[in-house]
């Protein structure tokens, strides 16, 4: 699925710049960069627009005045804009490129995630760390286990591919409501992700060669950064997305953003 970088830009590469992706969701939220950079304010429209700048943003927000918006940190992203919005090939390139943020199974199974239960009649949303609710409901020597791989990029995925095996047979468990939806909620994503039947997400396999571990491409929302900037960072691309992965990855795309809520 993944290759060398061409020596253009291109729809698929894939960057590794630490930053923080701000995310206006206001009808009229403004980003302000306190040096007047050309690229100073956005006005989302319509309601939801997603901006960062890789060169003016390390590790603070002090460079910045921010009326209305939310910030999340970013590692790794891929090139969502087609090839001849950037490449310089067919045309100039426009002054904004979209991209989407790369989530590794790591971090994601790292994070926070709600978890929708039954309570009687009543629909109620537990947020569980998933790390720290897993050991609460393993034995010593399964604690133990996810303990030593908790830091491993790829190791992680792997342990709670076990442990899912050993809670599917645990009749105690099953008894608790919040836990059972939990298993169901992670069963759910390791089917979905990995076998690429969730159209908000395109699943990357891992790549030790090319350093990019088992990951996901989120497609819920993409972030606009200045085309200049991700010239400027062009040696900070990892790899790109290879045919015929990438007219996948470009079909789904245009398939999430082509869908009508009702």
């Amino acid at each position: 699925m993944l290759g060398d970088c061409a020596d253009h830009l291109s729809q698929g590469d894939v960057f590794e710049v630490d930053c923080l992706g701000v995310t206006s969701s206001f009808t009229c939220g403004v980003l302000r960069l306190m040096d007047k950079s050309p690229f100073s304010f956005v006005s989302p429209k319509p309601s939801h627009m997603h901006f960062f700048s890789i060169n003016a943003v390390k590790d603070s927000l002090q460079d910045f005045e921010i009326i209305r918006t939310s910030v999340k940190r970013l590692r790794r992203f891929v090139i969502a804009s087609q090839t001849c919005d950037i490449a310089s090939e067919d045309h100039e390139p426009k002054l904004l490129c979209m991209v989407a943020q790369v989530v590794s199974l790591h971090e994601f199974l790292s994070s926070r995630l709600p978890i929708p239960y039954k309570d009687g009649e009543a629909t109620k949303v537990f947020n569980a760390d998933i790390l720290d609710y897993a050991l609460q409901h393993l034995s010593d020597g399964d604690k133990a286990a996810l303990n030593r791989v908790r830091s491993e990029t790829d190791g992680l995925a792997d342990e709670f591919r076990r442990l899912l095996q050993i809670w599917k047979d645990d009749k105690e468990l099953k008894k608790d409501p919040i836990f059972t939806a939990f298993r169901s909620r992670l069963s759910n994503f390791f089917g979905k992700i990995v076998g690429n039947k969730d159209q908000s997400v395109d699943y990357v396999p891992p790549n030790p060669v090319l350093c990019v571990p088992e990951s996901f491409i989120d497609l819920g929302a993409l972030y606009a950064v200045p085309t200049r900037e991700l010239k400027e960072r062009r040696d900070d691309r990892l790899c790109t997305i290879v045919s015929p992965h990438k007219e996948r990855f470009s079909q789904k795309l245009g398939l999430h953003f082509m869908r009508v809520a009702v």
